[in-house]
């Protein structure tokens, strides 16, 4: 019976596992860690336009037309623009006043060259990979505790402890650099200087995370569950493991004092 209970912990710690891998990968390849809206600053916009033309400064009041006329769900409306981004790529579409643009998709690397450290995203990006790496071998040595009692201490208990281990440590230092990034930069400006400049004059307006940065956590949060599992199951495996550790503890307390008194 306690080998049944033991081999179904360790299926939903390989399960786990592997579910991990996938949403670690999504978060890794897809384009939604931040999703922004943008403003154009009509003030800027009026001063560029000739006074005695039809639509002179003061003439046209263009601050009453920002996020009108939509035509669609995409249209971020008069004089708006929107945005999402990864790791990798985004796409953005603005609407500069006289209709709604086709989106245009970039490289991260080249498009936000000069607004954010870069730096700090390609350290992100190693660290998610090494959670990868970590949480498959953790699927591997899952599956084996599943169909076999490994004999080795690595390939156990122990071996599942330190992989799930590393690959929380990764997945949670991703996730701080990238929350630092985010306070520091991201939240102020996502837009180049191409796009915050004359003729265009927009401003970044809201930014706010996107699915694919909760999902990084998401997997921080399964790698733990996994460490729960494991010593779960080593209590069904053995249920007196707990009270033994406690033994040992005392014992080498004990001796450690009798040490001490010696030296004295």
């Amino acid at each position: 019976m306690c080998l049944k209970k033991r081999a179904s912990l360790f299926t939903i710690i390989a399960l786990f596992s592997f579910a991990n891998l996938i949403i670690l990968g999504i978060s890794l390849g897809s384009d939604y860690w931040i999703g922004a809206s943008s403003v154009r600053d009509v003030e800027a916009l009026n001063l560029t336009i000739p006074a005695n033309s039809s639509t002179g400064s003061g003439s046209l009041p263009l601050k009453g037309f920002i996020g009108t006329n939509p035509i669609d769900g995409t249209d971020p409306g008069a004089f708006r623009g929107i945005m999402h981004f990864g790791l990798f790529q985004g796409c953005k579409r603005f609407n500069y006043g006289t209709g709604v643009r086709a989106p245009s998709c970039f490289s991260v690397f080249k498009e936000h060259e000069d607004v954010y450290n870069l730096k700090i995203v390609i350290t992100v990006i190693v660290f998610i990979l090494g959670a990868i790496v970590f949480g498959l071998v953790a699927t591997v040595f899952g599956l084996v505790n599943t169909l076999t009692v490994p004999i080795e201490t690595i390939h156990g208990p122990v071996g599942l402890y330190v992989w799930n281990g590393i690959g929380a440590i990764c997945a949670f230092i991703a996730w701080i650099l990238y929350l630092s990034l985010y306070h520091t930069d991201i939240k102020h400006n996502v837009l180049n200087k191409v796009d915050s400049s004359t003729p265009y004059f927009f401003q970044t307006d809201r930014v706010e995370f996107g699915y694919s940065y909760w999902l990084l956590i998401a997997g921080f949060i399964l790698f733990l569950l996994n460490i729960f599992f494991v010593f779960l199951a080593q209590c069904v495996q053995d249920p007196k493991f707990l009270w033994r550790k406690n033994k040992e503890n005392t014992s080498d307390s004990n001796r450690n004092d009798v040490g001490l008194g010696l030296m004295y």
